[in-house]
């Protein structure tokens, strides 16, 4: 996302591999590292299928449930990020929170329709 890329070139925060080069050292990334992009892009991509895949149901232990595996899969990720050493764990909370923003946003305007009134208005 083109979100996370401006705020890490705003905020210039280094990764744990750059401060300790024993930790993922290999596969240590030549960018900043707040905010994490896998974990923002991880709450967009997870509550996009979690949303189409609620929005077919109609019991409410599927709806449950596939919200459980959305925040489970979340979480994976962004452990994931720290375990690897990429990733502080302040990292991986802003980032969750821009993936957020950025679904709030895009919610909002499809719920105003504004893409329509953006179209029609040529």
């Amino acid at each position: 996302m083109m979100t996370t890329h401006l705020f890490k070139i705003i905020f210039h925060d280094t990764r744990p591999c750059f401060e300790n080069q024993e930790l993922g050292a290999d596969g240590c990334s030549c960018e900043f590292g707040n905010p994490s992009g896998h974990s923002s892009e991880s709450v967009v991509m997870y509550f996009w299928i979690c949303y189409e895949f609620i929005y077919k149901q109609r019991f409410n232990h599927a709806k449950i449930l596939s919200m459980i595996v959305f925040i489970a899969c979340c979480l994976i990720t962004g452990l994931g990020r720290i375990y690897y050493g990429v990733h502080f764990f302040d990292q991986i909370i802003l980032g969750y929170l821009i993936g957020y923003f950025c679904l709030s946003v895009h919610f909002i305007l499809k719920y105003f329709k504004v893409s329509e009134i953006i179209i029609n208005i040529d």
